[in-house]
């Protein structure tokens, strides 16, 4: 059974596969920072600058090489796909980018200047939350397979409120481990109550969403009834886990829920990278080029190892 499965995975498959996981992984990370950047302005000053250095600092460091990763591997191994992406995604970059550089002002100067300034709070959070919604785009051509409409119908305003909603949950369930450190906070439990209720319904939202928008999902109403089932049960774990105050337990079921939404709505939509007009097999580059690419990337990964060691001493040894 494992072998036939295994033996139907092509190369389109492994790079497909290798880029969601690279983006999953840069949604994660940067749910922590973006949250950090609103509970600046929570009562009681939950993050201080010396938590804002320890904590966010090493985020900010290496979520990019994660989304840089993903860039790299769309644009390089589905070049047959360019004509139809890059008008869909490179003005997002751009304007991300604008972004980004107001994100790292508001850091530098929460790192080196006055935390409590107001102009250095605001930049961090217009920055952090500018380049969240924009990059929404980026998630939403990987989980549906189609491209944002414009005016926003059902389906890609409940992937914004889902892509919101997710930066809440994930980053509360994460800064609730921190907090119980030094003291716990009743408040950042009541934002994590609150974000799981909205993230629930935003999923739900957009689980029923595709079936009235996307005509491939009917294809796969057992599937996505099932893994609706599956991220209900894992979700309704995660207030029984921060009752208790598991709240390392807590993070990893949010994010286990959030990778089974995201991943199985990956899924959903293949074979098509862009639907209805490109598969991911016709967008493919050669299987030489892939090589050359998969031998570049394990090169890179080499020197992603010691972010990746900066991951494991700030979520483990932190």
């Amino acid at each position: 059974m494992f072998h036939s499965l295994f033996a139907s995975i092509t190369a389109p498959d492994i790079a497909y596969g290798v880029g969601a996981i690279f983006l999953f992984l840069y949604l994660v990370l940067s749910s922590i920072e973006f949250g950090a950047a609103l509970y600046l302005f929570l009562p009681e000053k939950l993050l201080e600058r010396e938590t804002i250095r320890s904590y966010v600092n090493p985020i900010w460091e290496t979520t990019n090489i994660f989304l840089i990763f993903f860039v790299m591997i769309l644009f390089t191994c589905f070049p047959k796909a360019m004509p139809l992406l890059s008008p869909l995604l490179f003005p997002v970059i751009y304007i991300a980018l604008v972004f980004f550089i107001v994100r790292i002002i508001g850091i530098l100067g929460l790192f080196y200047g006055d935390s409590g300034r107001m102009p250095w709070r605001l930049a961090f959070f217009v920055g952090s939350w500018g380049a969240a919604l924009t990059l929404s785009n980026f998630y939403h051509v990987m989980v549906t397979g189609m491209r944002m409409p414009w005016p926003l119908d059902v389906l890609s305003i409940s992937l914004i409120l889902l892509v919101i909603t997710t930066i809440l949950l994930i980053s509360s369930t994460f800064f609730l481990e921190y907090t119980q450190r030094k003291a716990f906070h009743p408040y950042l439990a009541r934002l994590c109550y609150f974000a799981l209720l909205v993230w629930y319904g935003a999923a739900a939202l957009y689980l029923t969403g595709p079936f009235r928008t996307a005509p491939y999902a009917l294809a796969h109403l057992s599937a996505a009834t099932n893994g609706f089932i599956a991220v209900t049960i894992v979700a309704l774990s995660i207030p029984i886990f921060v009752h208790f105050r598991l709240f390392t337990w807590s993070f990893l079921a949010a994010c286990t829920a959030f990778g089974m939404l995201f991943f199985g709505s990956v899924y959903l939509h293949l074979p098509y990278l862009v639907y209805p007009s490109v598969t991911v097999t016709a967008a493919f580059t050669s299987v030489a080029v892939f090589h050359s690419i998969l031998i570049s990337g394990a090169v890179g990964f080499i020197f992603l190892i010691p972010a990746l060691f900066l991951l494991y001493w700030l979520f483990a040894l932190g």
